[in-house]
């Protein structure tokens, strides 16, 4: 067999990723024919070489190929150091340590391959192989024959860069916002999105439906399955590489998407970071839990920095060092209280000073339905209410008063 590097042979054989693996060589962990190997780039043979890591033997493990519906909110990655929820938690009880084909952005769904196979990967995601991918994409809106002619020939997406003519269709759908479908023969970073946003429109949803001849025909968003030997045969075909001898997928492998959604939200829960409440309210057996996970972060180095708010700022406690609320202003004895709003206009009406608390020679108040002092002269005519007896009486058929002359 061809001679290999060690990291790379390291990583097929599912000990870590390649970067991992360099630094378990330079720490002088890994160990070939019982002599410590702490150069990188060493090359091996896997079949007269025997390799060890932590004094425990390394055998490469089988090829295993797999399709995975990708559904949004979730990264193509092994695992995420911002805690992130990743596709491998989808892929519990793999029979091999497998890796993404390419990737899907955070917000797109469909066909991804997971494989243990670097050399087929490498070959799927290279840009002279010109494998061909199938998405179909909701743009908002509506969009004319002239603008995906654009798409077809190629449009700049950058100062430098253009892309390669591409293929693509309209879709016939019940929606006021048009559907494509585009093939593509590269992979650019966020490729579709920025070519869209050339001709100025807006992808709202994009969905990866074919990977090179393997659709996701028969599997749910969530849902992951072994590839069979015939999808596998069209891989290296589009690949175009030749399989080695006794290359196997035999299709017996699947999970769904409710195996795993349990598993899923505890991942979720002990992702979601707590705070303590600062704030007065609730029991002290929930204030008391929420601490305790609290401190449990602190230890693992995961939680949260509390922002202290402005108005505490300076205002901590003595005895716990938290921040305390700020008292309200209590009056000093001996002030004057603040007028009511209004107070000045009823005072000048009344004719008394105004700010007069109740107490000793405050006026009384006045019965209900009582005219003021200014008002006493004033003819007015009874209101009438719910309770009073007297009706307006009908002036109709009366003569009128003559007016009164002004000599």
């Amino acid at each position: 067999m061809a001679q290999v590097r060690l990291q790379r042979y390291l990583a097929q054989s599912g000990v870590a990723s390649r970067r991992k693996s360099e630094i378990l060589i330079e720490e002088g962990r890994v160990k070939v024919n019982g002599k410590k190997v702490t150069t990188l780039g060493t090359k091996i043979d896997p079949d007269t070489d025997r390799v060890a890591v932590n004094g425990q033997p390394v055998h490469p493990e089988d090829l295993f190929y797999a399709v995975f519906n990708k559904p949004k909110g979730c990264i193509t990655a092994v695992s995420d150091p911002e805690g992130r929820r990743t596709v491998m938690e989808f892929m519990p009880g793999l029979p091999a340590s497998v890796v993404p084909v390419g990737r899907l952005d955070f917000y797109s769904e469909g066909v991804l391959l997971m494989t243990n196979d670097g050399v087929l990967a490498a070959a799927l995601t290279s840009s002279r192989r010109k494998v061909e991918k199938i998405y179909h994409i909701k743009i908002k809106g509506s969009i004319d024959d002239r603008e995906i002619q654009k798409l077809r020939d190629g449009v700049k997406i950058d100062y430098r860069t253009t892309t390669k003519p591409a293929e693509v269709q309209r879709l016939k759908a019940k929606s006021r916002h048009d559907w494509l479908e585009v093939v593509l023969s590269e992979g650019k970073n966020r490729q579709l999105h920025r070519m869209l946003e050339a001709v100025g429109h807006e992808i709202t949803k994009l969905q990866r439906v074919q990977f090179a001849g393997v659709a996701f025909h028969g599997l749910r968003v969530g849902d992951a399955r072994e590839l069979t030997q015939a999808e596998l045969k069209e891989l290296y075909a589009a690949a175009n590489i030749k399989p080695g001898k006794g290359l196997v997928s035999r299709g017996k492998w699947a999970v769904k998407r409710e195996t795993t959604e349990k598993a899923r939200r505890n991942s979720d829960r002990s992702r979601e970071r707590v705070t303590p409440n600062l704030t007065p309210g609730g029991s002290k057996k929930a204030k008391s839990k929420l601490l305790t996970r609290y401190r449990e972060q602190e230890e693992d180095g995961t939680a949260p920095q509390l922002p202290v708010p402005r108005a505490l700022e300076g205002t901590e406690n003595k005895k716990s060092g938290s921040p305390r609320r700020p008292t309200k202003p209590k009056l000093v004895e001996g002030a004057k209280p603040k007028p009511k709003r209004g107070s000045r206009r009823a005072a000048a009406k009344s004719g008394k000073p105004a700010g007069r608390t109740k107490g000793a020679g405050a006026a009384k108040p006045k019965a209900r339905g009582a005219k003021s002092g200014a008002r006493k002269n004033a003819t007015s005519k009874p209101r009438a209410g719910r309770g009073s007896s007297s009706r307006p009486t009908s002036t109709r058929g009366k003569p009128k008063p003559k007016p009164k002359s002004r000599r």
